[in-house]
């Protein structure tokens, strides 16, 4: 069962909500941002450690509308990476370009040593609604831009739900182009999707987003949960990869 928002209506409001219970609890700042400033409604949010824009190279907490009808929002930590640094010369600017120090190398790294599982059970029992990981993948080509007003569509997007106790993802649905990462569907493991990625052929291109988060449904509903339990139960359980 999602929970459901006691307050907030929009992904903006929640990213403003949260920011406000977050700076009370961290020792660094986080940045509110939206990708669409042209409809910061509709937009999807984060709040980042830095006011460097865009925030590729950092870990962040994203908040963004989970389905068409407006119902439920989608919230929790997402990481990216870029394009390989082997194509460096092919492409501008050059922050589409991974760079060693991105976050993307040492989330990589807990996922490998199991860290990350270790936080996200401590998350996934304190906040008591499925979690989700999805792995969103789209390929750059030189002269691509990023344009704010027009956001990209993944190219292939795999998404699982979490399971806690066997530590195992189960896939829950697929869209886009289901070849780009031929072996994302049968990831039974984080490490296993992160290698499926690391594998796949013209993996080069591809920029890589991996979230993961809970949907919490907008309504009324008994198991309501406010910023500050958010906050405290899950997203706060992440700032080890969204720091300065």
């Amino acid at each position: 069962m999602s929970r459901v928002l006691r307050t907030r209506s929009t992904p903006k409001e929640l990213c403003h909500g949260v920011q406000t219970i977050a700076d009370r609890d961290l020792t660094f700042q986080l940045i509110p941002g939206a990708w669409d400033h042209y409809d910061p409604e509709e937009s999807p949010w984060w709040l980042v450690p830095s006011m460097e824009w865009p925030a590729l190279a950092f870990g962040k907490y994203f908040f963004r509308w989970a389905s068409d009808d407006h119902t439920e929002i989608f919230t929790g930590l997402q990481v990216e990476r870029g394009v390989d640094p082997s194509l460096a010369g092919a492409f501008e600017p050059a922050s589409m370009i991974t760079q060693p120090d991105w976050e993307w190398f040492r989330f990589v790294r807990s996922v490998n040593k199991g860290m990350f599982e270790n936080v996200l059970g401590h998350a996934a029992g304190d906040i008591a609604t499925p979690v989700y990981v999805r792995l969103a993948v789209g390929i750059y080509n030189p002269g691509d831009a990023i344009d704010r007003k027009s956001p990209r569509i993944p190219n292939g997007q795999v998404t699982f739900v979490w399971d806690p106790p066997k530590r195992v993802l189960q896939w829950v649905d697929t869209q886009g182009d289901q070849t780009l990462v031929p072996l994302a569907e049968s990831a039974k493991t984080l490490s296993a999707l992160l290698e499926a990625v690391a594998s796949a052929s013209g993996q080069e291109r591809f920029w890589v987003n991996i979230l993961t988060g809970i949907r919490l449904e907008l309504g009324s509903n008994p198991t309501l949960i406010s910023e500050n339990e958010l906050w405290r139960k899950f997203l706060s359980r992440f700032k080890t990869w969204v720091s300065p």
